[in-house]
């Protein structure tokens, strides 16, 4: 395809690798531009042309297979999840597969790593900061959350990429019994940012880890630390943590065994590559509700009403039958906990 076509204003873009419509240019003549065989969208014609099509929002993590992000990494930061980028210069030398190789490995690697890429003429600093050549072919850049590693290697076989990519992936703890659960469970007790942890059961017959769970592990040590229970183990393990049978993941709040359950809303037929969006989705919520904190509290003379989330207070009021209506501020909802509990503990040493 032609570099550059005449003028006319940019389209929109088709969705191949980049969708960056920008301004028309040059002196050509009337007619739309399609240049580097549609590796970029409208917005390259030239002439007077008008405005061609924006870039489209930012993809999800879990982007269709073959679909490959566009990163503005002022706004984009690759080390807030697991990222494989691109960095290329719009003259550098590049194999005329180049568009297939990449969208072949955001295929392979969907729902693992996001497979990304920054054009260094918009991202000229972090380019910079890198070293990127503006002759050189595209380089691979991988961030593990802060973790950041360059391809020393060519980018043009995505097999080799892809072993690269899953070589550098952190390894989730693996469970077989419930001294393994107990002794993986044990370990996070110190934590103080997270109230759980999630047992993920995978299909029956896998023994390996997939690579989708170990990147989820990764991605959500923070929210809820995750292990894996191979299909082989996970029947004895669920029957002995009293959850269903057909449990894709476990809660295990307080990281004690006896408030495991299994965690909502996830699709017993699908793939755990198809999983990750909906488990995802699923813990977020759970933590943003305070689930294991709300369900599992425990008052006693210890407790400080004044630390607890109104979340926690409602429960308790609720679970114990006490009208909580005409509460407003968080105050009203510690004096009636207040209340409530210092009668109950007058009415018991009577």
């Amino acid at each position: 395809a032609q570099m550059f076509g005449g003028g006319g204003p940019g389209g929109p873009g088709a969705e191949f690798i980049f969708n960056m419509g920008g301004p028309g240019g040059g002196m050509g003549g009337p007619g739309g531009g399609q240049g580097f065989a549609d590796m970029f969208g409208g917005g390259m014609g030239g002439g007077m042309g008008g405005p061609g099509g924006g870039r489209p929002p930012p993809q999800p993590l879990y982007q269709s297979p073959g679909k490959v992000k566009v990163l503005l990494l002022k706004r984009d930061d690759p080390s807030k999840d697991i990222t494989l980028v691109h960095l290329f210069h719009l003259g550098s030398k590049k194999d005329s597969k180049w568009e297939r190789k990449q969208k072949a490995l955001a295929d392979k690697l969907h729902g693992v790593v996001a497979v990304a890429a920054a054009n260094c003429d918009e991202n000229a600093a972090e380019c910079k900061r890198h070293k990127v050549s503006k002759t050189a072919a595209p380089e691979l850049h991988l961030w593990v959350m802060n973790r950041h590693l360059k391809y020393d290697g060519t980018p043009d076989s995505a097999g080799e990429v892809l072993d690269w990519v899953l070589q550098e992936m952190p390894q989730a703890t693996v469970v077989k019994d419930m001294n393994s659960l107990k002794a993986f469970l044990s370990g996070l007790k110190m934590l103080k940012y997270v109230s759980g942890a999630i047992l993920l059961v995978g299909p029956t017959g896998k023994e390996k880890t997939p690579a989708a769970v170990n990147a989820a592990a990764k991605r959500n040590e923070r929210v809820f630390p995750m292990a894996y229970v191979s299909g082989e183990n996970a029947p004895a393990m669920l029957k002995q943590l009293k959850v269903p049978s057909d449990a894709r993941a476990v809660l295990v709040c307080g990281f004690k065994e006896e408030n495991a359950e299994a965690v909502p809303g996830l699709g017993s037929d699908l793939s755990l590559t198809e999983l990750m969006p909906q488990l995802a989705n699923s813990m977020k919520i759970l933590k943003r509700k305070n689930h294991c904190e709300t369900k599992y509290l425990v008052v006693d003379e210890s407790t400080d009403f004044n630390k607890l989330k109104v979340s926690q207070l409602k429960h308790y009021l609720k679970s114990n039958g006490v009208n909580h209506s005409g509460c407003v501020e968080k105050r009203d909802f510690v004096k009636k906990a207040k209340d409530f509990f210092r009668g109950q503990s007058q009415g018991s040493e009577l």
